[in-house]
């Protein structure tokens, strides 16, 4: 039998427990003997005296002696205790390594704080396991005594986050913002992925424009002596000669051969252009007899003008080849199906997301533009076939066809307007040409031209500066034709120093754009600043309006695109002599 404590505090006859039972000798107070036999002197050898009055065990008896305990009983106890205490020192733990690890989450410090609160708790469940044994209460009460003031700490440490944990975003609140967030970084990656690849398209058309240019040039001087020659055969031939005929195909060919390098300059940016008012409305009407023989049988071609027609200023001929292109490029894609062609035009307000959508967004102003719209039912394109139709030469056919939809967009970007493409495979295609809206209506004032008059000729002398040995030999002919003596250069450094000796023998000076050492450009200011009177005639196979916005008004006095024949160099010259405002000043004129 067991001792059990009692009413007075003093053990009592119990039942059989599974402690060590003391037995009375005298029937006296067995709790001094039993609390003595668990006592460690040890403990009170080498603690200090605060650590040793925890520790002390001689006031109280192991708790299996005090109270009616069971086997059972207290083992239900003691295994209770052991496992709160093993999942209150796993909690912290958990939150120790929660917060070392995600120092962004809010309110760090109550994570401490409940950590070494739920720790206090285990301390106590286990020093509670262990009093069946070691009657440690004062132990246990000082755990008790540190858990109740972390648990207020952490009450006093809880209250003033409530307000700020109240303001936290709800779940679903954190969702839409998170669900924004990524919406917002998507966007950004697509904006920049179209930057970089409006950069890479920017970059591989100014290459093939620069290559282009260069061969359309070299290309121009080739045709200029071809043609050249070709037409002052034909003119001293006479009308019936045998061989006339076949020098009119000569310079028919080299008619057809200018035309190609005209396109490979607009792909350039560096095409001819005469610029003036159109009406797009008559412009797309009066070609519709054109266009109906061009595309096939099986397509109906429909034309939709806006009711206020949109006047633009551009180069009729190139904005012609701009609507056959797209037409051409519609009936190709309806192929032998039967489909529909429809052409429109409007007036629009372009914004930056519009004009962000252009196959190359050249950050052009915001405002009003004339648009022509060409779509049809065809086949339609992939994004990988949208991205390389206007590369020269590019086509999904079995055999090529040019330059095509490249010139139309050198042309389109020759003019500072702008191209949208649409299309899907098996839902067509839709082309929308953007131009400048002219907003007054009133065409651009034009030079005027001089009669043509085979027979006339001028007198003096021609200074010539042109780097290409056939076309200054040819040039040369001509001006002798036209009644000049002529003093060629090859290089523009020695023309200068010819001019610059003798300024005032100089009748008139025809000046190549594009050469090495100095440009037509330098040159031509070089002499103005020599002799501000002189007559200068500017000869380029490129734009004329674009290489003259390089120069003041009134600065050059005419304009010679190559190819030319004979009859237009005499033009050009007359022009100079007798239409500029310094042609008085010369006898020739």
């Amino acid at each position: 039998m067991r001792a059990s404590l009692g009413p007075q505090g003093g053990c009592v006859e119990g039942a059989t427990g599974p402690g060590p039972e003391p037995v009375p000798q005298d029937g006296g107070d067995v709790r001094p003997r039993a609390c003595a036999a668990f006592a460690t002197p040890c403990v009170e050898a080498v603690m200090p005296a605060f650590l040793n009055l925890l520790f002390d065990t001689r006031d109280f008896p192991p708790r299996w002696y005090c109270g009616n305990w069971s086997s059972l009983h207290g083992w239900v106890h003691i295994l209770a205790d052991l496992a709160i205490f093993g999942a209150y020192f796993a909690i912290p733990l958990v939150l120790i390594y929660f917060v070392l690890r995600r120092r962004d989450v809010p309110f760090l410090p109550v994570f401490w704080l409940f950590a070494a609160f739920i720790l206090s708790c285990g301390i106590g469940h286990l020093v509670e396991a262990t009093l069946f044994w070691q009657p440690w209460y004062r132990l246990s009460a000082t755990a008790k005594v540190i858990t109740a003031v972390v648990s207020w700490a952490t009450v006093f440490a809880l209250i003033p986050l409530v307000p700020r944990a109240l303001a936290l975003p709800g779940l679903a609140i954190v969702n839409e913002q998170l669900r924004q967030e990524i919406a917002r970084r998507e966007r950004a990656e697509e904006e920049r992925l179209k930057i970089e690849r409006q950069m890479q398209q920017s970059q591989k058309l100014e290459s093939l424009g620069i290559l282009a240019g260069g061969i359309a040039h070299d290309f121009n001087n080739l045709l200029t002596a071809i043609l050249g020659y070709a037409d002052l055969a034909r003119r001293s031939l006479p009308e019936h000669a045998p061989a006339g005929p076949m020098l009119d195909e000569v310079i028919s060919g080299s008619r057809r051969a200018a035309e190609l390098t005209n396109q490979m300059l607009a792909y350039s940016g560096k095409g001819q252009f005469v610029v003036q008012s159109i009406n797009l409305n008559e412009l797309v009407g009066g070609m519709t007899r054109l266009l109906h023989i061009t595309i096939s049988k099986k397509c109906r071609l429909t034309f939709v003008g806006d009711p206020k027609p949109p006047m633009v200023q551009a180069d009729p001929a190139q904005l012609q080849q701009v609507v056959l292109n797209l037409i051409v490029n519609a009936s190709e894609a309806i192929g032998d199906q039967e489909g529909e062609i429809r052409v429109s035009t409007t007036r629009q307000f372009c914004d930056r997301t519009v004009l962000a959508q252009s196959f190359l967004d050249e950050n052009l102003p915001e405002g009003e533009y004339a648009c022509l719209e060409v779509s049809d039912t065809g086949c339609g394109m992939s994004d990988e076939t949208k991205a390389r139709i206007f590369d020269p030469f590019f086509t999904t056919k079995f055999t090529g066809r040019g330059l095509g939809l490249a010139a139309v967009l050198g042309i389109v970007r020759g003019h500072r307007g702008a191209i949208i493409v649409e299309s899907a495979v098996g839902q067509g295609s839709r082309f929308r040409v953007l131009l400048p809206l002219l907003t007054d209506g009133k065409p651009p004032q034009t030079a005027q031209h001089a009669p043509r008059n085979e027979r006339w000729t001028g007198s003096g002398t021609a200074l010539l500066i042109e780097d290409e040995d056939p076309v200054r030999e040819l040039a040369a002919f001509m001006l002798r034709r036209c009644g000049f003596e002529v003093h060629a250069a090859a290089d523009p450094r020695a023309g200068l120093a010819e001019f610059q000796r003798q300024p005032e023998r100089f009748a008139l000076v025809l000046v190549d754009m594009t050469m090495p050492h100095l440009s037509g450009v330098e040159v031509l200011r070089n002499i103005r600043r020599i002799r501000p009177s002189t007559i200068v005639v500017l000869s380029s196979g490129y734009d004329e309006s674009q290489l003259l916005s390089q120069l003041e008004p009134g600065e050059v006095d005419a304009f010679l695109h190559k190819p030319y024949s004979y009859e237009e160099l005499q033009q050009a010259v007359r022009q100079a002599l007798t239409a500029s405002p310094r042609a008085a000043q010369h006898p020739s004129a």
